[in-house]
């Protein structure tokens, strides 16, 4: 058997950001699953930069890159930006985060510093079986934090014919295809129909 973990929105801004600087974990108490996991995914809900432009929108989020080393402490092996924060601060931002995951070790799926980047499986041999992960997302930043082309950025969960090639070609690399994908509304507590 492979289990496999997985953390919802997550961010270190604000009072998360004080906890980090002061020692502390906000990990500590899903540490065991998170490291019994064979594969643990968190979707980094944040750019983590120091880029200072960034969207004109109501939440903006820049996290304290203390975030990264505690989830990696804690058990955490992929990240996925495929989201709509992982842009607040532009295609620059997008790097910069993928940066930040990649020195660390760890691997970043939903976005990449070109399209081709962004849509291309990351894959994981557990046992002696292939996992391949893709990170899709249906809510993104926008056009303008998009990859395309040689253009850093999330992937676009509102392209059909991509996400299935890419799911195609994840099936040539790995036995098992694990999709994952932002979506939904936000501050409901049950999923909406789809469009």
């Amino acid at each position: 058997n492979i289990t496999i973990a997985f953390g919802g929105d997550t961010n270190g801004v604000e009072h998360v950001s004080n906890f980090l600087n002061k020692g502390g974990d906000p990990f500590a108490q899903v540490s065991s699953v998170l490291k019994k996991a064979d594969i643990s995914v968190l979707n980094l809900e944040t750019a983590i930069t120091t880029q200072t432009f960034h969207q004109e929108k109501k939440y903006v989020f820049n996290s304290n890159p203390l975030l990264i080393d505690k989830a990696m402490a804690d058990g955490v092996d992929v990240f996925n930006i495929g989201n709509n924060h992982a842009g607040d601060f532009m295609r620059a931002g997008v790097t910069d985060t993928i940066k930040a995951i990649t020195d660390r070790g760890a691997k970043v799926i939903g976005g990449g510093n070109s399209g081709r980047e962004a849509w291309t499986a990351k894959v994981i041999d557990v046992r002696g079986t292939k996992v391949a992960l893709l990170g899709i997302a249906k809510v993104n930043g926008g056009a303008n934090t998009v990859a395309g082309g040689e253009l850093a950025g999330t992937t676009d969960g509102w392209n059909p014919q991509v996400i299935e090639l890419a799911i195609k070609a994840a099936t040539r690399q790995a036995k098992v295809v694990i999709v994952y994908v932002h979506w939904g509304v936000e501050e409901q507590t049950c999923p909406e129909k789809s469009d």
